[in-house]
């Protein structure tokens, strides 16, 4: 898990925070993702991958989860967890002796997963300094 903080600028806000991740990771990383709003006023962003059964098979798929924290108005914590650590290990592993091709694709699905995290981040500090990454946020 990657924990970061951020301080929103002034016009910027955890709501909008939380769109825009959701928006990266639908429309940059080919991903579903939803939005969870808390009653402590923490945002839940849940991704996964659109690849379906065949690339989880494969060891294809990705997911994570974002968990935004507000501290106060300006300060908010952002955790990323890597979803599918333990799930592609295990394939990876038992492949290299059954199948040894699955391999391969555990392989690149650890690979994505694990740049994922990084990307998110670099998402959240484009939203902050006003930049787009491919499209406006509708919240």
């Amino acid at each position: 898990m990657k924990n970061m903080i951020y301080t929103l600028p002034e016009g910027k806000n955890i709501r909008e925070m939380a769109n825009a991740v959701r928006f990266f990771l639908n429309n940059s990383e080919d991903m579903e993702a939803q939005v969870l709003t808390c009653e402590t006023g923490e945002y839940i962003i849940q991704a996964r991958a659109r690849n379906g059964k065949v690339g989880q098979w494969f060891g294809l798929d990705k997911a994570i989860r974002v968990r935004l924290i507000p501290h106060s108005d300006t300060l908010v914590t952002a955790e990323i967890g890597n979803g599918e650590w333990l799930k592609k290990s295990l394939t990876m592993a038992t492949s290299m002796v059954v199948l040894w091709p699955l391999a391969v694709t555990s392989g690149t699905g650890m690979v994505l997963q694990g740049r994922l995290p990084g990307r998110i981040d670099n998402a959240i500090r484009m939203y902050l300094a006003g930049l787009d990454f491919g499209g406006s946020v509708a919240c």
